[in-house]
């Protein structure tokens, strides 16, 4: 097999993760658009000072219920502005997210919840929350983000010491857990990845230091629909690591509607999306007039598939 490797165009220090970004913009531009959000027929602007203070606010809210540094939190949902909220509250609370995909059926929400040993679930609306009701003793709080979670979490909250926020961001070190990523489970019982906030900053630094990171420029916007549970979609909503970019988030934005419209693209689809969306802008922009495309030659057979069986355990206690 042949191998190839590049030396990164970045480094990432031991004390770095990728909630401290968010406080970073707060302090540096704190009037800087991060994101725009639906709200009735419109869209609302949410500045890197807002967004600080509603995700001190939820983490402070998290820390109330009972969750500790190190401890697991489930989140599903569709993709929508919330999701990124949550997102870094779990983190800045010193916690790491358990994404599980708004399509999951209830016995893979509930061996999820059994091998992460999550603490705390976040749901989107009441038909998710129907899937916890086997959850396992572990999991002391199912909170539902169309039931107001956001305000009722800030509000139980407002009497958590800010000095207790502070400890917590402060021992969040690199190589700390950031999030457990389930597999599909098409093959089995999915399966969780460790993911490090190193493990984002890599990807997110490499995407910017990448070719299809210049887009990421002043005034630009990114519209997000990808599920946030992938990987890909998060480190490209994550790009906090340069003060560079505005984004869109919400579930139903025509013409790309996949989510509202029930469509939920699959995790092996979603990078091609990505890539063929970017090659083919690329190749308009280099060659105005359409040529025809050489003969490719035949694509290889795949390996076979391995018969080993991997742990399913994620991380152990």
């Amino acid at each position: 097999m042949s191998e190839y490797s590049a030396k990164a165009q970045f480094t990432i220090s031991d004390n770095e993760s990728v909630v401290h970004t968010v406080f970073t913009h707060a302090e540096r531009t704190p009037d800087l658009t991060v994101f725009s959000r639906p709200k009735g027929e419109g869209w609302v602007d949410v500045t890197a000072k807002e967004f600080a203070e509603q995700v001190t606010g939820v983490a402070n809210g998290l820390i109330a219920a009972g969750v500790q540094a190190g401890d697991r939190v489930a989140l599903l949902s569709a993709t929508r502005y919330e999701w990124t909220l949550f997102d870094f509250a779990i983190w800045a609370a010193g916690a790491a997210t358990v994404p599980i995909y708004d399509s999951s059926s209830q016995g893979q929400v509930s061996w999820i919840l059994e091998d992460s040993e999550a603490v705390v679930a976040i749901v989107e609306t009441g038909a998710h929350e129907q899937l916890f009701q086997d959850a396992p003793s572990t999991l002391k709080a199912v909170m539902q983000i169309d039931d107001g979670a956001v305000e009722k979490l800030t509000a139980q909250g407002a009497d958590v010491d800010d000095t207790e926020l502070k400890k917590r961001l402060a021992g969040i070190k690199a190589d700390d857990l950031a999030s457990l990523v389930y597999t599909s489970g098409t093959t089995g019982r999915p399966k969780g990845c460790i993911l490090t906030h190193r493990n984002f900053l890599s990807e997110v630094r490499g995407i910017l230091t990448a070719s299809i990171g210049k887009v990421a420029v002043p005034g630009n916007r990114v519209l997000t629909f990808l599920p946030l549970a992938h990987v890909l979609a998060r480190a490209v909503s994550s790009r906090r690591s340069k003060l560079v970019r505005r984004r869109r988030t919400g579930p139903t934005l025509p013409p790309l509607q996949l989510n509202s419209s029930g469509i939920s693209p699959t995790p092996s689809s979603v990078f091609r999306v990505y890539s063929k969306k970017f090659v083919t802008a690329q190749h308009a922009r280099r060659n105005p007039v359409e040529r025809s495309p050489a003969r490719s030659s035949p694509s290889p057979k795949p390996p076979p598939r391995s018969t080993a069986k991997p742990s399913t355990r994620a991380v152990p206690r």
